[in-house]
């Protein structure tokens, strides 16, 4: 397996099928654009996707995968970001698999610091307004 594939198996009836899906590596510019973003909110950041995930309440509330940045928004924030930008669409971080909350965030945004701003700050408010999650403990290895 070359970097960057990733593999999983997916059982179609009788027969297992292997699927192949290729990332494609976040750019150090986008992650660079949250650091400066999120520079003095109180989150965590962790690595996650290949690059970078921020957690508040131990809630993601914004990252990088890929090409391209997501924010976890309420639903009037997602729709009202979604008519304002064409670009912007679901977070789907594999094919098929669509994260509930999540927008994926289109350059026309992350380029602007303002707006990125702006919009991270909505998300990280979001968030912190959700319960905090707990932890899970971490798997013993064999």
């Amino acid at each position: 397996m070359t970097r960057g594939d990733r593999r999983s198996s997916v059982e179609r009836g009788p027969q297992l099928q292997e699927v192949r899906t290729k990332f494609t590596p976040t750019q150090s510019a986008q992650i660079e654009a949250l650091d400066q973003a999120l520079h003095g909110f109180a989150c965590e950041r962790k690595r996650m996707f290949g690059a970078v995930a921020y957690f508040v309440n131990n809630n993601m509330f914004a990252g990088a995968h890929q090409n391209e940045l997501f924010l976890r928004l309420p639903a009037d924030d997602r729709q009202k970001l979604m008519q304002e930008y064409d670009e912007v669409s679901a977070f789907e971080p594999m094919p098929g698999k669509k994260m509930a909350e999540y927008v994926a965030v289109p350059d026309s945004v992350s380029s602007q610091p303002g707006m990125l701003s702006l919009w991270i700050d909505r998300s990280y408010r979001y968030a912190s307004a959700l319960a905090p999650k707990q932890r899970k403990p971490k798997k013993e290895s064999p």
